[in-house]
């Protein structure tokens, strides 16, 4: 089961619909940046409210691709790092859709929230070390099933998010909660041209197996990958 299958079928259990009773939610998914600044003006409207999914404004403006209404909001202080139900954050809803200027902006800011908080070290080597791991924290979080954002672009044969989120530092070496790695993500959706970069350029193993013996050969040839297979055999 795919983490999108999954995700749909968790997200359909008892839940309502948000509209009219979440204005500030609303506003995020329509892109719209005036809708959400009216609505933060609520006394009662918090910038990181959820709807029934526990998904922010935030995350939904990120999902839809919404660069101007994402830094607004992070402005505003939404905490980049919040979760929903299933454990997704912002960047890893940004990654499913390919949303490359979200990607890179949020992963800058989170590093800049954590500036804000508080003392970063004793000196300029000290501060930049805890940036990095900021950015790297956010980077390598993984939703309830263990999938992480890497894992997700991968899935989702966004290319160029995968290269994004190495380049900025993301592990390749993680584990969902099945002992997935990123290659038997995108093996299993079959893109050739992510699995060739994974392991021509990153040296991630083909062979790896988890402890139910599972590799990416198989999750590409249970789908019909053959050209993905024949990859990952040479």
């Amino acid at each position: 089961m795919t983490s999108n299958l999954l995700a749909a079928l968790k997200s359909n259990q008892g839940k309502t619909s948000t509209a009219t009773v979440y204005p500030l939610i609303e506003a995020a998914k329509a892109g719209q940046v005036e809708g959400c600044s009216k609505a933060l003006e609520e006394p009662k409207v918090k910038v990181d409210q959820k709807d029934p999914d526990g998904v922010n404004a935030l995350m939904h403006a990120a999902s839809g691709g919404y660069i101007q209404v994402v830094r607004f909001l992070v402005e505003k202080g939404a905490r980049i790092s919040a979760k929903d139900d299933m454990g997704e954050t912002a960047l890893m809803k940004a990654c499913k859709e390919g949303h490359t200027p979200i990607i890179t902006f949020l992963v800058e800011a989170q590093a800049m929230q954590r500036k804000k908080t508080g003392p970063l070290g004793g000196g300029k080597d000290d501060a930049a070390q805890t940036l990095a791991r900021e950015k790297k924290r956010i980077l390598d979080m993984k939703d309830d099933e263990g999938v992480t954002a890497l894992m997700k672009a991968a899935e989702q044969g966004e290319g160029d998010v995968v290269q994004i989120l190495i380049t900025e530092g993301a592990s390749l070496d993680l584990k969902d909660d099945e002992g997935w790695d990123v290659l038997m993500w995108t093996s299993l959706s079959g893109h050739f041209e992510i699995c060739e970069l994974l392991v021509t350029s990153y040296a991630v193993s083909p062979d790896y197996t988890t402890e139910k013996g599972e590799t990416a050969l198989m999750k590409a040839s249970a789908n019909g990958h053959w050209d993905v297979c024949e990859f990952l055999i040479q």
